[in-house]
């Protein structure tokens, strides 16, 4: 009796009842703060290419995501499944990107991409809209050197010395401070590292010296601080512009130094 009762619910000899489809999916965003967690503010990213592996590792279908980060596999068998993105081919506003930590928090927000494959754990069931990739840019970097600039000609010259000790700030495109400053070495040389994409300026404490006369010569050994303020031009870092280490400072003798020979 159960087993014709158990018969007639699987429809046995007969028609099979429909399997339930399942989907495998979520959504790709710029982890603009490098948390590891979807924040308020920070954009999906479209057009990162999916691609939908089975328990063996066979490729299974591929997609991209959409306008709004979304990426979704859908009507799949009941299985294990996992997701593996293609970093070597990312869209060209995120061209150098790279993914952000895995695992950082609740997995409805975190991202679930291993950054060393580049590919989620295994689903263990078909149905899973829980795996994430968050992207975010490498660190920008700027710098770069003050001497004394003993000739007065705002260019570095072979035989002029660095100047240790001379605190630099770095400051947002309109002014304001980011809270971050570093002085110069024994080198004279100074950096601000892994910096989000933006754009900044330098601001040296002059301590009462002067700024010899900016933009006098290749950007490479000239000095960049206006003399009345201390603060160089503003930078824009981000792709295509990581890094920009000519933000020079020349400072003139002191008064009653003897200027050096021609």
């Amino acid at each position: 009796m159960l087993a014709a009762l158990a018969c007639l619910l699987t429809s046995c000899g007969g028609v099979a009842a429909a399997a339930t489809p399942h989907f495998v999916g979520d959504y790709v965003w710029l982890d603009t703060d490098r948390n590891g967690l979807q924040d308020p503010g920070e954009p999906p990213v479209e057009g990162v290419r999916a691609t939908l592996l089975d328990a063996s590792g066979t490729a299974v279908e591929t997609t991209r995501s959409g306008e709004n980060g979304r990426y979704l596999f859908g009507d799949l068998p009941e299985g294990s499944y996992h997701v593996c993105f293609a970093l070597d081919a990312l869209p060209i506003h995120v061209a150098d990107h790279h993914l952000t930590s895995a695992n950082a928090g609740n997995d409805a927000v975190d991202s679930d991409v291993d950054p060393a494959t580049g590919c989620t754990g295994p689903a263990l069931t078909a149905t899973d809209l829980t795996l994430d990739a968050g992207l975010s840019a490498p660190g920008n970097e700027l710098g770069d050197y003050a001497w004394l600039d003993q000739d007065a000609d705002g260019t570095q010259d072979p035989a002029e010395l660095p100047v240790e000790g001379v605190r630099a700030a770095l400051h947002h495109g309109d002014g304001t401070p980011t809270g971050i400053a570093v002085t110069t070495g024994t080198d004279g040389r100074y950096t601000f590292s892994n910096l989000r994409d933006g754009t900044y300026l330098v601001c040296f404490d002059l301590d009462g010296r002067q700024a010899t006369t900016p933009g006098a010569g290749d950007e490479s050994v000239d000095s960049d601080a206006d003399p009345s303020t201390g603060c160089t031009e503003a930078v824009t870092v981000g792709l295509g512009a990581r890094q920009d280490l000519t933000l020079d400072l020349g400072l003139l003798p002191a008064p009653g130094t003897p200027a050096a020979s021609p």
